[in-house]
């Protein structure tokens, strides 16, 4: 019958949402018991924030790189040729990793809720994608970002704008007569855009030092880790809970 059929479903729903539960857990752990055996914090850090991008990726259908291949396979299509324009990971990740303890404490104290915190972020990540990437959403998260954890913001975002742009800006100059293409994240269009404009009004952006290493502590390393892995953990319950 229908209602039999209604709670088969239910059933095999629910387990279904167990056994992706397990499996994350099984995840997390391995990825500590990989650290134990003499693997890095980098290396875990990495890890779970890739992790955080596939469970959202599976949720929303966007999935991380997916614009970036796009892009190489439109352009090798075309004849274009290709320029790597952002960032090396590893640097991006000691950046991080060396941000004041202070700012760690402040995200794994955040409350959650509406209003001056990171609710603004939880907020937009209940909804759907086109909300998140509607412009006025993006630049809502780059505000309170800039305005609750300066530093992470600067390593993760301003950073990485201030060296992208000044990459688009030399091959403009290299390349005078080419018709560029920029493919970036969403959240680094207007910060580029602006950068881009200072240095053709012959304004300096602040480069110095967006590539040298940084010395970090293992309280800052454990720190991080401890807040990804929550912040992992919240939304695998959010994803978990749609499923």
């Amino acid at each position: 019958s229908d209602d039999d059929n209604a709670n088969t479903k239910g059933v095999n729903d629910t387990k279904s949402v167990k056994a992706r539960g397990v499996k994350s857990i099984e995840g997390i752990k391995d990825m500590f018991t990989q650290v134990v055996r003499g693997g890095s914090f980098p290396v875990l850090l990495e890890k779970l924030l890739g992790s955080i991008q596939k469970e959202l990726g599976k949720t929303y259908g966007v999935y991380p790189g997916a614009d970036m291949k796009a892009a190489i396979i439109t352009a090798k299509s075309l004849g274009s040729k290709i320029a790597l324009i952002d960032r090396g990971i590893d640097i991006t990740m000691n950046h991080l990793l060396a941000t004041p303890i202070k700012e760690k404490i402040n995200l794994l104290r955040s409350r959650g809720t509406t209003g001056n915190d990171w609710g603004v972020i939880a907020d937009m990540l209940g909804t759907n994608i086109e909300n998140i990437l509607k412009e006025e959403n993006i630049e809502r998260i780059m505000i309170e970002l800039k305005r609750s954890v300066p530093s992470v913001y600067s390593a993760l975002v301003d950073e990485r704008d201030r060296y992208m742009a000044r990459a688009l800006y030399d091959l403009q100059r290299t390349h005078p007569g080419a018709e560029i293409v920029a493919v970036v994240g969403a959240g680094h269009k207007k910060g580029i855009s602006r950068y881009i404009k200072r240095l053709e009004e012959g304004k300096e952006i602040g480069t110095d030092g967006l590539t040298d290493i940084r010395h970090v502590s293992k309280l800052q390393m454990l720190l991080l880790i401890v807040m990804v892995l929550v912040a992992y953990i919240l939304i695998r319950i959010r994803i978990l809970r749609i499923g």
